[in-house]
């Protein structure tokens, strides 16, 4: 015989949290402070109870460097620098993040989001000063003595080419040349 009642609860689909539009990549200076606010990042769950409460963490292929450099609060989604950026160590980040709800077991979604560390001029330049061994008796006329006799080389930082800049010997008919 068959059952006279059958009792069927409504059943819920389960849902991952879901993010706010985000911009994928983020310029940020190299001298930013440690403590500064990037991005608040938002996702959300439709879901109720704890299956709708969402929690931030770095995901699996987040990596080490990032984790020094930056943290993420696991309720306000909030990411700030926790280190000194630097241009020179590295021109960007990758800082994968995931969004959990509460149930069991928890739904995920995932971002990832792309920080751009924006040179600043923080290098002073190096000068190295190679002089041409040439010596040059004390009573030679300025027009006989040929060529240039000092060298000098610029360079400031990874990203800037050196320079080469030459001062030709001193002629009496012509101004000084500065530098």
């Amino acid at each position: 015989s068959l059952p006279q009642w059958l009792h069927a609860s409504p059943w819920r689909a389960r849902r991952t949290p879901m993010w706010a539009p985000i911009p994928w990549g983020l310029t940020v200076p190299e001298n930013t402070p440690v403590g500064a606010l990037l991005l608040r990042l938002n996702a959300s769950d439709p879901d109720e109870g704890p299956n709708g409460e969402t929690q931030y963490s770095f995901g699996v292929h987040t990596s080490d460097s990032v984790r020094r450099l930056f943290t993420l609060d696991p309720h306000s989604g909030e990411v700030r620098v926790s280190g000194a950026l630097d241009f020179e160590e590295s021109p960007f980040y990758e800082i994968y993040v995931r969004a959990h709800d509460g149930g069991v077991p928890e739904m995920e979604g995932h971002c990832v989001l792309r920080v751009e560390v924006e040179d600043t001029n923080d290098n002073p330049p190096e000068v190295l000063l190679t002089s041409l061994l040439n010596p040059v008796p004390e009573d030679t006329p300025p027009e006989t003595v040929p060529g240039p006799r000092v060298h000098l080389t610029v360079h400031s930082g990874a990203d800037c080419p050196g320079w080469w800049i030459s001062c030709p010997h001193h002629d009496p008919h012509t101004a000084p040349q500065h530098i």
